[in-house]
């Protein structure tokens, strides 16, 4: 087969017999670059010396692919690294990178969770998240620095495309934080009960069906397409763009931030007093890279002795009377392997009215907004899952009639909800982080143990494309495919 254009053809370790249980150890595969990367084309790549990682600048393209060493030690199987020098020589990279050339990362392992399997240890290793924070600040121009590993890119030029791995042997695709990260098939099996949400996989026969992925990019539009050659066939093309994306609406009613100190503050244009009883902690989550409320001291489901409130004032009210959106990104914990039978509360402004976004005695994801003279209650059918972070969002548009609620930027629950939105008496008007009010004393019930990131009021209905906007930027992650046979932009 002849291909007018240049092409990489990208195999793991595991396409040469070489080394012990056919993993090629890094000497192996370095002279194998070395015996393949000949003629006229030697001067466009350059592999560093000894090592298995380099780059390739595509002839007349404007496109450095560079090829990453998952396998950062000799030891057989130990592949799920990076290096503190490899990641030194990828930073440097990055930032003498020209401007206008666009990067094609090349990774055996996938260090984002989308490549992991159910069946294996949910591990992030040390350099694996290093490297996820490294691409992160270059496509940000951000500095950061961590175990004595610094950069500094906010004069960077490069465009990253971003990372390709095999190794899952799945297929998804996800933006997080700017960076989109690919993983494809191969000719590897696995059981679909090991498969992540969202990963998709062919079943094929080794000596009978061809599977192979085909992955063109596009720099001037900046788009990525991948088209399937064999299993599956079409249903696994994919298509994905690296082009920036808008920002995410603006939280204009509430907008909870936490701090060292454990203190709560509304950054919204409302600037609502937050107040407190007792002394609520927070930690800093390195994942999200952010400071998180921590309630993992109180029981679940019990009256907790540290909490944030704030008074929900009529000038926050009466621009929710006709639709709102509340997005919460909560990581739910609980002592032991079973769940609490109680129910328990991430933000409580229920009594006699009001609404609420809580965890049902059965363990599911519940919103319950008191419109048309009752509490409709919006259930997912998915649990909550211990110690595992949670994006929800719920919406009310009475011009619609509808609600809605959504998990992790997907539509779980709607129920048809005509008539008004009624406020709580009028002696309650205390909103609750993390609990509910108990009663005309003030004080709070139905704690919710776990961490908090995220808490934000807007006074508009959002549409499911909106949703994933906002799943994408509080956890980074694009969903793909949202609402494949229906309008992305309509609004329920």
């Amino acid at each position: 087969m002849r291909y007018k254009g240049p092409f990489i053809y990208a195999a793991g370790n595991h396409d040469w017999d070489g080394g012990e249980g056919r993993h090629l150890t890094s000497q192996n595969l370095h002279d194998t670059f070395q015996r393949y990367w000949t003629g006229k084309y030697k001067k466009y790549y350059h592999i560093v010396d000894g090592k298995v990682y380099g780059y390739y600048d595509i002839p007349k393209k404007n496109v450095r692919v560079v090829i990453l060493n998952s396998q950062g030690t000799e030891t057989i199987g130990e592949y799920y690294t990076y290096g503190n020098e490899q990641l030194e020589w990828l930073i440097g990279l990055l930032k003498e990178t020209k401007p206008g050339t666009h990067l094609v990362l090349l990774s055996h392992y996938m260090p984002h969770w989308i490549g992991r399997w159910t069946s294996v240890e949910n591990v992030v290793r040390p350099t694996c998240e290093i490297l996820l924070h490294i691409l992160q600040d270059f496509a940000e121009r951000k500095r950061g620095a961590e175990q004595g590993i610094e950069w500094d890119f906010t004069e960077a030029q490069g465009i990253l495309a971003g990372l390709f791995c095999g190794d899952s042997h799945a297929n998804l695709q996800v933006r997080d934080h700017g960076v989109n990260y690919y993983i494809t098939q191969g000719l590897g099996p696995v059981s679909p009960s090991s498969l992540l949400y969202g990963q998709k996989h062919a079943d094929f026969d080794y000596q009978t069906t061809l599977c192979c992925d085909v992955i063109a990019i596009k720099p001037a539009s900046r788009q990525v397409k991948s088209f399937r050659i064999g299993a599956g066939g079409k249903q696994m093309d994919m298509e994905f763009s690296y082009a920036e994306q808008e920002a995410r609406p603006q939280a204009d009613l509430l907008d909870i931030t936490f701090a060292k100190s454990g203190a709560a503050t509304d950054i919204s244009p409302m600037v609502n007093r937050i107040s407190k009883t007792g002394f609520p902690a927070a930690v800093f989550d390195n994942g999200l890279r952010q400071y998180v409320y921590d309630s993992t001291r109180s029981e679940w489901g019990t009256a907790p002795d540290r909490y944030h409130y704030f008074d929900m004032q009529d000038k926050i009210w009466n621009q929710i009377t006709d639709g709102f959106s509340l997005e919460c990104y909560v990581r739910p914990s609980w002592s032991g392997e079973e769940r609490p039978n109680s129910w328990c509360s991430i933000l409580g402004y229920q009594q006699n009215g009001g609404f609420g976004m809580v965890v049902g005695s059965d363990g599911k994801w519940l919103f319950q907004p008191h419109i048309g003279g009752r509490y409709v209650d919006l259930k997912s059918d998915a649990p909550t899952v211990k110690d595992r972070w949670t994006h929800l969002v719920a919406t009310w548009n009475r011009e619609s009639g509808k609600a809605c609620l959504y998990v992790d930027g997907m539509l779980a629950a709607q129920a048809d909800c005509s008539g008004e939105l009624k406020a709580p008496d009028s002696s309650f008007r205390r909103c609750f982080l993390g609990c509910d009010l108990r009663g005309a004393d003030g004080a709070a019930e139905a704690a919710f143990r776990g961490q908090i990131a995220t808490l934000r009021l807007y006074r508009d209905a959002f549409t499911p494309n909106e949703v994933a906007k906002l799943f994408e930027t509080a956890t980074g992650l694009l969903i793909l495919n949202l609402n494949p046979n229906g309008n992305e932009d309509e609004s329920p």
